[in-house]
């Protein structure tokens, strides 16, 4: 929780004692200006904890941003995977659902997507990594010239990956 609530500059620079409190502010914040549920909440977080553990992952912003006038949220995770072939930008989602059949939850996290795939959508979400990323907080990649200003948007999808985690309520 504390990474994906604070910034990676002030988790290297807040004493151990501190984490907690400090955390229990920024989830506050976050409910407050935000319109994300504590069931939301609970979803981004376990998506990023499954990309931080499974793919080694850095977090390079904090991004539960919800877009209250449009209803539209941007992604909540935004990773750099060091990966073999060269470094990769996971922008991931997560969808909560209460549908009662698989086919319902697949429609479900599909419409939630449907927009994100859109260019327009992916340079701002190029604006807003640049403005909260920390670089000094990262080591170094291969995505600079993929996630400069003015790079063409075909250069940030070539290096994109979009992580989903559909979660529902079931009987299991």
């Amino acid at each position: 929780l504390p990474e994906i609530a604070l910034k990676a500059s002030d988790l290297a620079s807040v004493p151990h004692l501190q984490v907690r409190p400090k955390t229990r502010d920024a989830v506050s914040a976050i409910k407050r200006q935000r319109t994300i549920t504590d069931q939301q909440l609970v979803g981004e977080t376990l998506l990023h904890v499954v990309i931080r553990q499974t793919f080694g992952s850095e977090p390079i912003a904090c991004k539960l941003f919800y877009q209250s006038a449009t209803g539209l949220r941007s992604f909540g995770a935004a990773h750099i995977v060091h990966a073999a072939k060269g470094d990769e930008l996971w922008l991931g989602r997560a969808t909560i659902t209460t549908a009662n059949s698989h086919e319902a939850v697949l429609k479900a996290a599909l419409a939630d997507l449907e927009h994100v795939l859109d260019p327009d959508f992916l340079k701002e979400e190029r604006e807003t990594i640049l403005a909260l990323r920390d670089p000094l907080q990262l080591l170094p990649t291969s995505l600079e010239a993929a996630l400069a200003c003015n790079a063409p948007i075909d250069d940030l999808v070539e290096a994109l990956c979009i992580p989903i985690l559909v979660a529902y309520d079931s009987s299991v």
